[in-house]
């Protein structure tokens, strides 16, 4: 994925590359090489076709190693120490003026399981996805959400060799009315990621009012079950406030 800040090349691109056709050794070696590649060019200075190039001189080498199980080594990694790296653990709280499509809830379901997500997706107006994890599956999930995909298309096509590679990575647009990142929580130097966590899985909840418009009250007693009422007036600008009835 390439995401291209509006004051290119001023400020330099996000680039990540994923693919079932790489392990996730592998795809994790090439990205670190990617950014380093990244930050090491000139200021102001466009930097894509230096990416397109050194892509199409090494993918192949990164896809015979994931293929073989071997392991190339990264030039700035020493990776005897990579095993019990600390990670930055995040969480993220999405806001949505709605999530009706049944394709989009189901494409962000698999999205999170296939990346060690928790937390929920809730369905409905307005529409509210949590999702937390290390920060780099978070950022990929939140970067597959929103990406629509079509300089990808371009950038893969410029060569022959990434045509089965882009069949894997080619990412299907999810056009949203309104999408954006209401609060995100990080805690850094994370050695226990799960213990972390407030969600055990990823699960998607609905708590629908007559107008197909969620139940305020009951979102905020399914974030206060979870510890997380401190998000609800983040997420909607006002203090919300949930008693239990009395027996």
């Amino acid at each position: 994925m390439v995401s291209l800040p509006t004051n290119y090349p001023q400020e330099q691109p996000e680039v990540y590359v994923r693919s079932s056709q790489f392990d996730r050794t592998q795809q994790c070696l090439l990205n670190k090489e990617l950014s380093t590649i990244v930050k090491a060019q000139e200021a102001g200075e466009p930097c894509i076709y230096t990416l397109i190039s050194w892509l199409q001189d090494n993918v192949e080498t990164y896809l015979k190693a994931s293929a073989s199980g071997q392991t190339i080594k990264c030039n700035d990694a020493d990776k005897s120490n990579s095993t019990n790296q600390a990670v930055v653990f995040s969480r993220y709280w999405i806001y949505s003026h709605h999530i009706y499509s049944k394709f989009k809830r189901r494409d962000v379901a698999n999205l999170t399981k296939e990346n060690s997500i928790t937390g929920f997706c809730l369905a409905g107006k307005p529409g509210i996805i949590c999702i937390e994890g290390t920060l780099e599956d978070c950022d990929y999930c939140w970067l597959k959400v929103t990406f629509t995909g079509d300089f990808f298309q371009w950038f893969f096509s410029t060569s022959h060799i990434f045509v089965s590679l882009f069949r894997d990575l080619q990412i299907k647009a999810m056009n949203w009315h309104r999408i954006l990142i209401k609060l995100l929580e990080k805690e850094e130097d994370c050695n226990n990621v799960d213990g972390l966590r407030k969600f055990t899985d990823f699960q998607e909840v609905s708590f629908p009012t007559t107008e197909r418009h969620n139940d305020m009250g009951q979102l905020l007693k399914y974030l206060t079950e979870h510890d997380c009422q401190h998000a609800f007036k983040e997420l909607f600008g006002i203090e919300g406030k949930f008693s239990k009835l009395s027996d």
